[in-house]
């Protein structure tokens, strides 16, 4: 659902934040020892915090901030009996653990347990949990609904009459919800290395690309305010513009994507070309990704395409 108003309340907030930290990232010079950077040049949340303590602390509490993160931190505990397929779900912690149990009485065969890695969804809307099977991870078949304050299926699994254990968490759900996330093995869709990323929630770097120089060396970062037009819309476009259909480009990948960058060199999002969806066109992108923390007006949008500040 959209916002008539999208700069009120807790959204005016996150904008103001935002907007802090893009302004002060050239406030003060970085200090203390070298942080420790991935091969990607990612060095996270609190190597910023070192210059912009206030920044960091007040962005911890965002909801962007708080999108992913342990399985242990945050948790929302509860149960389900689901009556479709007479499962019993049961979401819990021991022994500094997070578990997933399920059984179906009178069938052993539909009992055991899984050990949940992760969250995904800072829980204002919903969240789901992942488990890792052999190096596959996959979503819990229960989601936390915030609006109805219960447990329940997974979307479209509702009136399922089985036990869903097999719904892969791919790259594509993942990705705007994570910060530095490993790619998959190759040949497969859901195999990871774990950890499966390597920073919790959204983390500066998403909008600042990698911070490495920036902060071992004082070297520039990117500002978003100083990027051409499409180019800085593009840093939230990566997740807050979405289609019909997004199709990467050939050999490209949207995780690959940093600020500054071209994302169309990246993927292409496409519309219904008419009400009977006999085709796809690329033009007249209107269409707003389902997080109501950001909204981009249709003449924002054209600006953006057309590179107008």
């Amino acid at each position: 659902m959209r916002r008539k108003s999208p700069l009120t309340g807790p959204i005016a907030a996150l904008v103001i934040v935002i907007l802090a930290c893009i302004l002060d990232i050239s406030a003060s010079q970085p200090s203390g020892g070298p942080a420790t950077a991935d091969a990607a040049g990612y060095v996270g949340n609190k190597a910023c915090a070192k210059c912009h303590a206030s920044i960091y602390e007040s962005y911890t509490r965002t909801a962007m901030a708080n999108a992913s993160g342990p399985a242990t931190e945050n948790l929302i505990v509860g149960e389900l009996h689901h009556q479709p397929s007479g499962v019993n779900y049961r979401i819990y912690s021991a022994d500094g653990k997070v578990w997933l149990a399920f059984e179906r009485p009178g069938d052993p065969s539909v009992s055991g347990k899984r050990q949940l890695l992760y969250y995904i969804g800072q829980g204002r809307r919903g969240r789901t949990y992942l488990f890792s099977v052999d190096g596959f991870v996959f979503e819990s078949p229960v989601n936390w609904y915030a609006d109805r304050h219960m447990w329940d299926m997974a979307p479209a699994y509702g009136g399922t009459r089985e036990m869903p254990l097999n719904l892969p968490a791919l790259v594509s759900c993942l990705e705007c919800h994570v910060s530095g996330i490993q790619p998959p093995i190759d040949g497969t869709e859901n195999r990871y290395n774990i950890p499966l990323f390597a920073y919790s929630g959204v983390s500066c770097e998403r909008c600042h690309g990698p911070g490495a120089a920036h902060v071992n060396g004082g070297g520039a970062i990117v500002n978003p305010t100083k990027l051409p037009a499409a180019r800085r819309d593009a840093v939230c476009m990566q997740c807050h513009l979405e289609g019909n259909a997004a199709i990467e480009r050939a050999g490209k990948h949207l995780y690959e994507y940093r600020p500054g960058d071209n994302l169309s060199d990246y993927v292409r999002y496409y519309i219904l070309a008419d009400s009977k969806g006999t085709g796809l066109r690329l033009e007249g992108l209107l269409l707003v990704h389902h997080s109501p923390s950001l909204f981009l007006t249709p003449l924002r949008l054209q600006g953006a395409r057309q590179g107008i500040k």
